[in-house]
């Protein structure tokens, strides 16, 4: 997680920078600090802090904000220069701390939603601990046989939909960000010649193939990202 990018690999800020582009950056993924080189050519590159402090991640409407703000100090009219922005958001990937109202329609899907609001925040609460006894076998079951679900004693398949439910309500939440900000950007005129790319640098595991997040496979559960232009 520490490599540096060298300074000799070109970043698509730099390529942008070098045709006279404007260029931004802000992200709330930790490992893409400026200090490791992912901030090479940008005029401006900010990681986005967790409101909280508590080891939760920046959300959404923060990266917006940021955004939006570095778009409108830049030089207006006849010396506008062109744009290259880039925004890393984090809602799909653990913590999963979705907004309660989000989260609640989420919920409602499968029914007996004060019920099951509860078990999902009881899930929320020892998700990390419940990850890593999945993810990490006893030694007498081999590196090849995943644990699966009987591997914690508080993992079902109440818990599965438990962790899907906040998983869904996050990229929900996501959703409405983005609707949120294409909206703020059209309001300034910035969608009128512009190209839009949403990507992804992986997916997650939900025990498809016995293991519970990312990196520690090639299913296509991780590698099957979108890429829409």
């Amino acid at each position: 997680f520490t490599s540096v990018l060298p300074a000799e690999e070109q970043t698509m800020a730099e390529a942008f920078k070098a045709r006279g582009y404007a260029t931004g950056g802000f992200s709330a993924n930790f490992i893409g600090d400026p200090r490791y080189g992912y901030g090479q050519g940008f005029d401006s590159f900010a990681l986005v802090a967790p409101k909280d402090g508590h080891g939760a991640k920046g959300r959404a409407e923060q990266i917006n904000t940021a955004g939006l703000a570095w778009l409108d100090s830049l030089p207006a009219g006849a010396t506008a220069p062109p744009v290259f922005l880039y925004l890393h958001y984090m809602e799909p990937h653990i913590p999963y701390h979705p907004p309660s109202s989000i989260l609640q329609q989420i919920v409602s899907r499968r029914g007996q939603t004060a019920e099951r609001l509860l078990g999902v925040r009881r899930t929320q609460e020892k998700i990390d601990e419940m990850i890593a006894a999945l993810n990490n076998p006893a030694p007498d079951l081999g590196a090849h046989q995943p644990p699966g679900p009987g591997a914690h004693p508080l993992f079902n398949d109440e818990t599965l939909a438990n962790i899907e439910d906040l998983y869904d309500a996050e990229v929900a939440s996501l959703d409405a960000q983005l609707a949120e900000l294409f909206g703020q950007l059209q309001g300034r005129g910035r969608l009128t010649n512009a190209l839009v790319v949403v990507t992804a640098d992986h997916g997650e595991e939900f025990l498809e193939h016995g293991l519970f997040g990312h990196g520690q496979t090639l299913y296509n559960e991780v590698l099957h990202v979108p890429l829409l232009m």
